[in-house]
């Protein structure tokens, strides 16, 4: 129905950040793997994950990256140059994990205080097209057109 009515989708992957529990309550990272088969069915539908930590260590980024158009936004990549590692910029990158053309600024206003998501921004090398890109061309692209 979304791709049909030509509408953006935006899943919300996790609202808050699990070191906040008490420690006996046991919350792990949101799976989004169960997404791809779903995304790849529907390769048209535009679809934004929202608050996606990208877990290094997980196998659902690399999968909704490689096998579908998800786009996603920088609200929860967290650590110095945290954009210019997943966007491949930064000298310790390895590989490229999101290509820069899905990737969408984001804050978790009113959670998270604007300003950090814009630090993210400034000290992560990126030029200045990949950082207009992030915060406003691909979400001008992506954005049904009236």
């Amino acid at each position: 129905m979304v791709r049909e009515r030509g509408l953006l989708l935006q899943i919300v992957v996790g609202m808050e950040d699990p070191r906040v529990y008490h420690p006996n309550l046991v919350v792990g990272n949101t799976d989004a793997t169960p997404l791809v088969p779903i995304l790849k069915a529907e390769p048209a539908a535009r679809v934004q994950l929202l608050h996606f930590t990208g877990d290094l260590r997980g196998a659902d980024l690399a999968k909704l990256v490689s096998q579908t158009s998800v786009t996603m936004d920088i609200s929860r990549w967290e650590g110095n140059g945290a954009v210019g590692r997943m966007i491949g910029t930064a000298p310790e990158s390895r590989a490229v994990r999101v290509p820069v053309e899905r990737v969408l600024f984001g804050s978790h206003a009113p959670y998270f205080p604007l300003e950090t998501a814009l630090l993210k921004l400034v000290e992560s090398p990126a030029s200045a097209a990949q950082l207009h890109a992030i915060m406003q061309g691909n979400a001008r692209r992506l954005l049904p057109q009236a």
